[in-house]
Order: C-alpha cells, then structure tokens, then sequence
C-alpha cells in the first residue's frame, strides 16, 4: 500500500523498505530501496544501462549471460582458455541459450547432463568437464545476484572407472629404450630438439619458444619463460608466459645438454646461414609444432621394432625418472619439470623393476645394520 508521504511509483513493502514501479520501453521495472532518493538514482542507473543495451537480471537469457561472461573473463586468463571454454559452449549453449537464466532448473541440467553420456556417446569424464563449464558461468551469476543458486550443484554425477594413463601418455622409457632412441634419431632433422627435451625435461612448446636469449652459455643455465600457446581465435602463437607461474623457471645446463646446444647452434648457422633468434627454428611456419615433434618420434620409432609406441611426452617422463633413479628429492623434480604441485609430478615417476629390486636389497641391507 502507497503511504500518503510517498511519491507516486513508491510503496512500502512488509519488510519497511520501499518498493519502486516504473515503466520504461514498454517494460515494467521494479527497484526495492530504502528512501526514494535511493530509488530515483537507482532508476536513472538502470534506464542509463538500458541504453546502452543492459539487461536487467530477471530477464537475462543464458546466451546473454554468457556472453557478458565471457567478455568480462577473456582480459584475466590466456587466449587459449578462452578458446577452450567457446569450443565447449557448442555442447551447452543450443540447449540453454533461449532460457532466461531464472528459468534453467536442475532437471534440465540433469537432463542434459545424462543425455551427453547416454544419447550422444561422450565418456563421463568428458560429460564431466562440459559440466563444470556451465556450473561456473552459473557460479558467477549468483555470485553477481543474478539467480539464488547454482542448479549444476544438484546434478547426480556419475563415477567413471579409474583407469591407469595410457602408456603412450606417461611412461618413461628404460636406459635400453633410452639408448636405442637416441641412437635412432640421429640424423633426422628433429634430432637436436628430442635429444633436447630427454635431457631438459621441458614441454614440447617451451622447446618450441625458447630464443637463444635465453640460453646462457657464460652462467650455464637455461631460462624457461613461455611456451606456444593459443591465441583467443584458436591461432597457436608463441606465448608471453609459461603454462603457469611454475612454469617460469631455470634449468641448469649440465654438459649434455652444453653439447647439444652447441651442435644445435651451429646446424642451424650451416643450414640458415646465420643464426636467427630461436633455438630451434622450423623449417615451415613460425616455430615447431607438436604433431611435427610426435611425427618425428614415430620415424624414429620404426627403427625400434621392439619398442612400444610413445609421444613426445614420454620424454618428460623419462626425465623425471632418470632424475629421482640419480637421488633427486621430489620436489627437486616438481621445481625442474615446472609444476605447480607435487601430486602433479608424482604422475611422471616411474619406477622399473630393477629400481624396486635395487631398492628391496637397500631396504634389507639397512634391516641386517640395524640387527647387528
């Protein structure tokens, strides 16, 4: 009921505050204030955002939020998270673009969720990270008080079955397979760079964007500041950072590694001409990319019959193996392979049977010690 000491539009509510209806475009518009002062300038803001193409929270659609979201989030996080999150919207957004956000409830999202797994073949880890994208978007519209809650919180996930890594993907190569890969990349044009990343343990594109800048001879360390990257149009480029903040990193140069650099530099002078600013130059394109490097490692691969397949990543593996088989606490390992976490790197050791046999007589040794 409109008090007689308030402007028409205003009306004390249960609660004591007042309610403020307007019109505008044709809408209906409704503020909830504390004096009608509030309520004035609080109209001049709304009608001032509608102008400027606002939409009010009630009538928001998904698609709208989504966008706003997005737009808002591209300018604190990499080119290619943004790409990443567009790429998946192709799975949620024809199903809740057209819905006001206030309208999408659990069911649906459950709907959907079970349909993804059920209906269109995805695994459930992949139905999984589909998930977590739309329950963020919907994170931060409560977060900004666009709706009361997340319906995502209320979805019955499924358990996928916890399977090991294929090897392909993390395995770490013995001294023997060692040994026949590098004998077997000699002379291919990637060789430098594969015996480069056994040795160096870094990724495939900090290989890729490492500028001999940064390559310090003098002081014997090698500096590790960014990797390719994707840009916001899905384009790789190479990147101003690493993968993240523990991705920056030194890594010593041991004598090894000396050596191949050092041929490395002066290939690329005989063939070049000169020496230009990266340290592994491609020979098409701007710098090498990763299907190239797993190409290289598949020819390598036929002259080692009895060796199973494996990915450049396999060489990160063997790194971190080496390393820990050599005495390197995990930590060590966690700073040198640039991790953010432990747990990360736990996932890149291996043991093989001769190092679990080395270590039982080290364990038994120590027990006859302690009984004498």
């Amino acid at each position: 009921m409109r008090s007689p000491n308030t402007p028409p539009g205003f009306r004390r509510t249960a609660s004591g505050r007042l309610e403020y209806r307007f019109t505008y475009d044709k809408c209906r518009y409704s503020i909830v204030c504390d004096d009608v002062q509030e309520g004035i300038e609080q109209q001049k803001e709304l009608i001032a955002g509608l102008r400027k193409g606002y939409v009010p929270n009630r009538k928001i659609t998904f698609a709208q939020y989504f966008q706003e979201y997005v737009e808002s989030w591209r300018h604190t996080v990499k080119g290619s998270t943004v790409t990443h999150l567009n790429s998946i919207s192709k799975r949620f957004l024809p199903e809740f673009g057209k819905y006001r956000m206030k309208e999408i409830e659990d069911r649906m999202i459950q709907q959907f969720y079970d349909r993804l797994i059920d209906e269109e073949g995805l695994s459930i880890s992949s139905a999984g990270v589909i998930l977590s994208k739309v329950s963020m978007i919907f994170r931060d519209a409560v977060l900004h008080r666009v709706i009361d809650h997340n319906p995502c919180e209320l979805v019955k996930k499924r358990k996928a079955e916890r399977k090991k890594a294929v090897q392909t993907i993390h395995r770490a190569l013995t001294i023997s397979e060692e040994e026949q890969f590098r004998e077997a990349i000699k002379g291919l044009w990637l060789e430098y760079f594969l015996d480069f990343m056994l040795h160096s343990g870094v990724r495939c594109g900090e290989a890729s964007a490492l500028k001999w800048s940064e390559v310090d001879f003098d002081n014997k360390v090698i500096h590790i500041v960014r990797t390719i990257t994707l840009s916001a149009e899905g384009v790789p480029v190479i990147g101003e950072s690493t993968k993240s903040e523990a991705g920056r990193r030194d890594i010593p140069m041991t004598e090894e590694l000396r050596k191949i650099l050092e041929e490395q530099k002066q290939r690329t002078e005989l063939l070049d001409g000169q020496l230009g600013e990266m340290v592994f130059p491609a020979r098409f394109g701007d710098f090498i990319i990763h299907q190239t490097v797993d190409l290289a490692i598949d020819q390598a691969l036929r002259k080692m019959p009895n060796v199973p397949r494996f990915t450049s990543h396999c060489l990160r593996d063997t790194y971190a193996t080496r390393l820990i088989e050599g005495g390197a606490d995990p930590k060590t390992v966690q700073e040198l392979l640039g991790h953010s976490s432990l747990n990360m790197t736990f996932h890149y050791l291996h043991s093989h049977l001769s190092t679990k046999r080395e270590a039982m007589e080290n364990m038994e040794k120590i027990r006859k010690v302690v009984k004498q």
